[in-house]
């Protein structure tokens, strides 16, 4: 269960596998018809200025003011094959090459790739559209191979917000929770401009998240209101699992103004409130760029396992 339609759609597709024929066939079909279509692009120099009824049809996408990350061409090849997503017959196949699409929008524009929020970078020489996107269907598609011969149970993914779970209590035997980092940015920003692709403005997002800052918004005492919201969370938590089950936390801690925030002690200290018992505690060494803070990197997070 994710507030983020983003995380919602890409926790759909890493655990529904589709038939590798059935995929790979899609795609084929999807890729021929773009490739197509974009030759008769009314911006792309003769000999190739034919416009098609789809190119005449097509208008580049309303993205709520993120129109500037992209420029004329990509925003219409991408409007192009955004729409042909759509009319694929297979809700499967769908999801799958929905979320190819959003996974290469920052390659596609003018967005920067190594920070969390979406902002441009003038620099960049974006990558174009089809061939960038042919080869992230191709690269997810080894992984639906390896997804197929897992037989993975049935796997339920709801959109939804964690302080009001609809979850009957104590039916839950194990849980495992993963708060947003307390002083990064919000995980809405960094996925800007696929919320956007989505139909959603990221600040519709913002607004439901835990989280304490932001870079484009303030949040007024952001910091009471991430403890209170973590604690209510980890509350409807543990009245959803049963006696004897297991809640299985994953957080960093945060910095405020170059003061350390100890979000795991916190989180054990709650966890105690709430009846649970530790049993287990262990770190995760982080060695790329998710852990860094609004003042410094973060060099772990807590793997914290409790009974209850």
């Amino acid at each position: 269960m994710d507030v983020n339609p983003v995380a919602v759609l890409a926790t759909r597709v890493a655990t529904t596998p589709i038939p590798t024929k059935v995929l790979d066939t899609s795609i084929d079909q999807l890729l021929e018809c773009a490739a197509a279509e974009l030759q008769r692009s009314p911006l792309l120099p003769a000999p190739r200025a034919r416009s098609s009824d789809r190119l005449r049809s097509v208008h580049p996408a309303n993205l709520f003011g993120n129109e500037g990350f992209f420029d004329a061409q990509a925003l219409l090849e991408a409007s192009v094959l955004w729409q042909l997503i759509g009319e694929l017959e297979d809700n499967r196949v769908t999801d799958f090459c929905r979320l190819a699409f959003l996974g290469v929008l920052r390659q596609i524009s003018r967005a920067n790739v190594k920070k969390m929020n979406t902002e441009i970078d003038e620099k960049k020489r974006p990558k174009p559209v089809l061939p960038t996107y042919a080869s992230r269907l191709r690269d997810m598609g080894r992984m639906n191979e390896v997804l197929v011969k897992l037989h993975a149970p049935k796997v339920e993914v709801r959109e939804g917000d964690a302080l009001s779970l609809d979850i009957a209590p104590e039916t839950v035997g194990m849980a495992v929770i993963h708060p947003p980092y307390l002083s990064n940015t919000a995980f809405s920003e960094s996925v800007q401009l696929p919320l956007a692709w989505l139909g959603l403005e990221h600040r519709q997002i913002w607004k439901k998240e835990l989280r304490c800052r932001g870079t484009y918004v303030h949040e007024p005492d952001g910091l009471r209101k991430y403890l209170v919201g973590w604690e209510r969370i980890l509350s409807q938590v543990v009245k959803a699992t049963i006696k004897g089950g297991h809640v299985c936390v994953i957080i960093g801690d945060g910095r405020i103004d170059y003061v350390r925030i100890p979000m795991g002690a916190i989180t054990k200290e709650y966890a105690s409130d709430l009846g649970l018992t530790i049993v287990r505690e262990a770190q995760h060494r982080i060695n790329n760029a998710t852990g860094w803070t609004l003042n410094r990197r973060m060099s772990a997070q807590h793997l914290l396992v409790f009974r209850k």
